[in-house]
């Protein structure tokens, strides 16, 4: 995301992403009838009932948000914010002139809780928010900073979804947007968290000095090693400890093997990781 900034520069990205948020709900969620809950849910219901816009409702619903932000988080994420809403109610009013593209429920509701959280993922990502529920998420946050950000907004996004089928009387409706919500929450966790999350080795070998060359020539990885002693056999060991990317954990298990085929090796996840390699500790937690 860093380099991304660097070469576009940070608003630009944040327009970007309030397009393709734009799109997903004019062009496949509100044509669907499907609400994807938060107050971007509460102002489809609100246009279903009445015919105004769904962004201008959403701009205007967001107003105490806004003053809560600037109370509780300072005049820059406030201004960040209100840049980020302003941007995401244009595109998706401007995206509303355009035709659906798509009348088919479940195509609305997998493409347009997609593109929406890549938008809203993209922009919290930037330090910024969308205002709405996530203002409110991002306070729950402060509180419970081990819940990641896509549990929560599904748990909010439900109860409006469920607010949808008392005010409708559609439950089938409710039923595509919880659809919707899942596929939200999931994207959103991989645009948060996806390129954060690591894998965590711990390696009792025999041939520890090969080993660690191995993991270090061959993935150019920092690893450790941390001196043991065998519960059992009370013989000094030396257990190897490297963090990867997930996407290298395959190549690892073969170094390893290749230098030791008696390693026992441990494998956890890691969904964040700092240092060199890996986040920044300047990154705010999402």
């Amino acid at each position: 995301m860093r380099r991304v900034f660097y070469r576009f520069g940070r608003p630009a990205v944040i327009l970007a992403a309030s397009a393709v948020f734009g799109a997903g709900i004019s062009l496949f969620l509100t044509p669907g009838g499907l609400v994807p809950g938060g107050v971007n849910g509460i102002s489809i219901i609100i246009n279903k009932l009445t015919g105004l816009k769904v962004g201008t409702l959403s701009f205007l619903i967001n107003i105490p948000l806004l003053i809560t932000a600037l109370y509780k988080f300072g005049k820059g994420f406030f201004w960040d914010t209100l840049f980020s809403l302003a941007a995401c109610s244009a595109a998706t009013d401007l995206f509303s002139l355009l035709p659906p593209i798509t009348d088919d429920v479940i195509a609305c509701s997998l493409a347009g809780g997609a593109l929406s959280a890549v938008g809203v993922g993209t922009i919290m990502r930037c330090g910024s928010t969308t205002g709405g529920s996530d203002i409110i998420v991002k306070l729950i946050k402060q509180r419970f900073m081990y819940i990641k950000t896509g549990v929560i907004f599904f748990i909010l996004d439900s109860a409006v979804a469920f607010l949808s089928g008392i005010v409708f009387g559609d439950w089938r409706i409710v039923v595509y947007s919880l659809l919707t919500i899942t596929v939200s929450g999931f994207t959103m966790n991989k645009v948060l968290y996806g390129s954060d999350e690591a894998k965590l080795l711990f390696v009792v070998c025999n041939n520890c000095e090969e080993v660690v060359n191995a993991l270090v020539d061959g993935l150019e990885v920092g690893v450790s090693t941390i001196d043991a002693v065998g519960g059992y056999t009370h013989h000094s060991r030396k257990i190897v400890m490297c963090a990867i990317r997930k996407q290298n954990l395959y190549k690892a298990k073969e170094l390893i093997y290749s230098k030791d085929r008696t390693a026992f090796m441990i494998v956890s996840s890691a969904t964040a990781i700092y240092g060199m390699g890996f986040k920044s500790y300047e990154d705010s937690e999402l």
